[in-house]
């Protein structure tokens, strides 16, 4: 697998997302009953986790061709999660039929169709320098 610089940063970037988002959804679910406004200490919490695994993914885990595709994967989710919320947010029609549930399927199964594609492509790298 060929290991560009710009492909780091954009996989480090989604990863980075993904994280922020599934820290913020946790917290502030996990955080609902007990605070009124659980998604300001949801989101610094979030921002601080998402930066972490990020810069963790770019710098330590990149290096690891093994986590490669989990890492592709886990960036493709976070990218989908965002997309899916624009198109909501954005295009009025689509607002009473794209749900966050359907976003969260459709970006868990981006998320494994770029794993499974990721990990494909590397067995393939890896046969032709044998």
């Amino acid at each position: 697998m060929v290991s560009h610089a710009g492909t780091r940063a954009l996989v480090s970037v989604g990863t980075g997302v993904t994280a922020f988002l599934v820290v913020t959804a946790g917290l502030a679910a996990a955080l609902t009953p007990h605070i009124a406004f659980s998604v300001l200490v949801a989101l610094p919490a979030s921002v601080a986790v998402g930066v972490v695994v990020g810069l963790l993914s770019g710098s330590r885990l990149w290096g690891h061709a093994s986590l490669r595709p989990l890492l592709f994967g886990a960036g493709a989710v976070g990218y989908t999660l965002v997309g899916g919320a624009a198109v909501a947010y954005t295009v009025p029609q689509t607002r009473g039929y794209l749900t966050v549930r359907q976003t969260a399927v459709a970006a868990g199964v981006v998320g494994a169709a770029v794993f499974t594609a990721a990990r494909a492509t590397r067995r393939v790298d890896t046969a032709r320098q044998d």
